[in-house]
This record gives structure tokens, C-alpha cells and sequence, in this order.
């Protein structure tokens, strides 16, 4: 039995890597899934390799505007999001300092969500209580 039949998801960072493979795992399972990422090309590549419950959805998730659209869409075409996977990444790539001088960034100040749009009190997150997929060192999807 595949245990998320009918639920929609949206993974961020989806075009590759883990969020490519947490999406793939969630279309195993039965879910349709919304892929977003920034780049349409590998996005749309994924999306095709992964199946018809798979989804590209692309999105800038810096832009708060941006990420209340796509999730408009994504409810618009697939129904109401049940699972959030928010694995979108994001860094500032610069040399290092001196070793003189104490390193600070953006990387080491702890945010919850990692995203504008869907820290706690956003329209993101006040839509509805988002369900939970874990994925145990099995691989196997549970859904809370």
C-alpha cells in the first residue's frame, strides 16, 4: 500500500540532489508533488524523470511574493498542500576572512523554515497545519 495516496507535497530544492530524491520518494509512496526550485531547465528535467505526479513548479524562494504564488499554483493545480519539505538551500560564497578576524554569516545564524515565506506567523504557514513526512535512515517515507 502506498501510504500518502492523494496528498499533495511541495519539496523545494527539488531539481537535485536530496530534494530530488525526497521527491522521488514521495511520488513512490502516492503523493503528487510539486518540485520547485530556481531553475526551470533542471526542474522541468526532473519532474519528466520522476513521473505524472511530479510536478515543476519554479520559484525564487527569496522572494516572499514569489513563494505565495507558486504555492497558489501548486493548490490551484494539484489541491491542497498536505506536506511541506522545505529544503531549499541558499549561501553567500566569498573567500574566508584572515584567520585574524572572527568569521560570521548568514550560514551560522540559526532561522527557522530557512525561507522568508514560511516562517511561523506567515500567510505560508497560517494556511493550515502542514503535515509532517520523516525519512528514517531506511528511506521509507511515514507520514504524521
Amino acid at each position: 500500500m502506498r501510504t500518502l495516496e492523494g496528498k499533495v507535497a511541495i519539496v523545494t530544492g527539488a531539481s537535485m540532489g536530496i530534494g530530488a530524491a525526497i521527491a522521488e520518494e514521495l511520488t513512490r509512496e502516492g503523493a503528487r508533488v510539486a518540485l520547485v526550485a530556481r531553475g526551470r531547465g533542471a526542474l522541468e528535467a526532473q519532474a519528466a524523470k520522476i513521473g505524472a505526479l511530479a510536478r515543476s513548479y519554479p520559484c525564487d524562494m527569496s522572494d516572499p511574493a514569489a513563494i505565495e504564488d507558486m504555492v497558489a499554483d501548486v493548490e490551484s493545480d494539484l489541491g491542497p498542500v498536505a506536506i511541506l519539505v522545505n529544503n531549499v538551500g541558499a549561501g553567500t560564497f566569498k573567500p574566508l576572512p584572515p584567520r585574524s578576524t572572527p568569521a560570521t554569516s548568514s550560514a551560522t545564524t540559526p532561522t527557522w523554515g530557512g525561507i522568508p515565506g514560511c516562517r511561523p506567523g506567515s500567510p505560508c504557514s497560517n494556511r493550515r497545519r502542514w503535515r509532517v513526512a520523516r525519512f528514517r535512515r531506511s528511506g521509507r517515507t511515514i507520514a504524521r
